[in-house]
């Protein structure tokens, strides 16, 4: 299992209904396909991309149909131990829509005001995971999809280059 989302107390609300998981993801068209690039040195070749949650995770099938998620957050290729060709039914279920999409938590955040754009997903404000940040609603602002991925792309590749315990003083992101 993967990351778990922290929802902050109000009014619960029941999970879709299945054929509304569309609502919760961004399906590949033209060059968000291409964002994956950025995720060479991690995955590789040889996957296709099926969608994006609203956080930006990527779900990808291998050639022999195996399901796997890249966690942006984390900066992990997880496999799901899942055939890509039942994502329908796996999503179905809604423990693993919740766990996948995350759609409460994207819900709760679309009524406090953080609605999405088109090719926006949900990006780290504050602390992305891998410097230590938390994945709840306080660090989750809407950000351009090609954006989310390039910058924790290269926050990746440099934490995976840092010895373990190193201390993060700071962030610097400057406009090309």
């Amino acid at each position: 299992m993967w990351r778990r989302a922290t929802l902050l107390p109000g009014k619960s609300k029941s999970m879709p209904a299945v054929a509304d998981w569309h609502k919760y993801v961004i399906f590949p068209e033209g060059r968000n396909q291409a964002f994956l690039e950025s995720w060479g040195s991690l995955i590789g070749d040889g996957y296709q991309l099926l969608f994006y949650n609203l956080f930006g995770d990527a779900f990808l099938r291998d050639t022999s149909d195996r399901l796997f998620v890249l966690d942006v957050g984390l900066g992990q290729l997880v496999d799901t131990e899942c055939e890509a060709s039942e994502i329908d039914q796996l999503l179905s279920e809604d423990e693993t829509r919740e766990q996948w999409l995350q759609c409460k938590l994207v819900d709760q955040l679309s009524r406090s005001g953080k609605r999405l754009r088109k090719k926006e997903c949900y990006g780290f404000s504050k602390c992305p995971p891998v410097l230590g940040g938390e994945f709840e609603p306080d660090n989750l602002e809407p950000i351009l999809l090609e954006v989310h991925h390039s910058l924790l792309s290269q926050l990746h590749e440099q934490a995976r280059n840092t010895p373990e315990g190193t201390k993060i003083e700071g962030l610097e992101i400057e406009e090309e």
